[in-house]
């Protein structure tokens, strides 16, 4: 029986399949695969390889029927490889692309914009992971981006994405919610270091002032002859009094407002 290889080496060890997702998007610049991952890949190959040699050893022995073809198979192809030179000579018109198609600038610049279409939407996925929060200048979120905005979406169709959130914003059904950064400030997750104690990732948080006091005293005219506030040598007689309302309807620091994207 022959083979294409006389002895492939073996490769085992602990092997664990990496998740559809890294399949799909493969490893970025700088990232460092899990050694079982790579086992798994190795292992898989060498399985793969050994079969297609054990199939190619069995397929080189046979010599009649071979694929399906037989005598009577070969006999009848001379129409068919006719027809075969003949499509191999043609140089107008083939699969319906003839001259004037290749030389219309239209056609040209449509095939171009698919390929650089493509190679963005291709970079993309390599540099930005899904589940990433991006702020962008415009109005509308450019490809392969959502707006931050609290929808609900399918856990099937964006399943790279809810892959990485989860239902942390919540769930309906067989949709989970994008979080939603319309009019928020973004504060960094506390994670155990204590400045920030008891939040969970993702949970919203109310404005507030830290608790402090203001003190102010007004004094008696009659009073002979009236003190100065912090004068302690004085009992001149005084009274406490409410301030007046200043300010507008929340608390809030100098601000640029931006469109918060997430990446799917």
């Amino acid at each position: 029986m022959g083979k294409i290889v006389d002895k492939l080496p073996r490769w085992e060890g602990e092997i664990l399949e990496p998740p559809e997702s890294k399949k799909d998007n493969g490893w970025l610049a700088g990232e460092r695969p899990p050694f079982n991952w790579l086992n798994w890949l190795f292992n898989t190959i060498y399985i793969s390889i050994n079969t297609l040699d054990d199939d190619y050893g069995t397929h080189k022995e046979s010599s009649t029927d071979v694929h399906g073809v037989g005598a009577s198979s070969i006999e009848s192809t001379e129409g068919s490889q006719q027809k075969v030179d003949n499509h191999a000579g043609e140089i107008t018109g083939v699969h319906g692309v003839g001259a004037s198609s290749v030389a219309s600038e239209e056609y040209a610049d449509s095939v171009a914009a698919t390929a650089e279409q493509n190679a963005k939407s291709y970079a993309n996925t390599l540099v930005v992971p899904p589940g990433a929060v991006l702020w962008f200048s415009g109005d509308t979120p450019p490809d392969g981006y959502l707006v931050c905005d609290g929808t609900y979406l399918s856990k099937t169709t964006y399943s790279d994405l809810f892959a990485v959130i989860g239902t942390t914003y919540g769930e309906s059904g067989e949709n989970f919610r994008l979080p939603d950064l319309r009019g928020e400030f973004v504060r960094g997750w506390d994670h155990g270091r204590g400045v920030d104690a008891g939040r969970v990732l993702g949970s919203w948080q109310e404005d507030k002032f830290k608790s402090h006091n203001h003190q102010f005293y007004v004094y008696n005219e009659n009073a002979e002859p009236a003190a100065r506030p912090g004068n302690t040598s004085r009992t001149d007689e005084k009274q406490s009094v409410d301030t007046t309302y200043t300010g507008s309807s929340e608390t809030r620091p100098r601000n640029v407002a931006l469109l918060p994207c997430i990446k799917y």
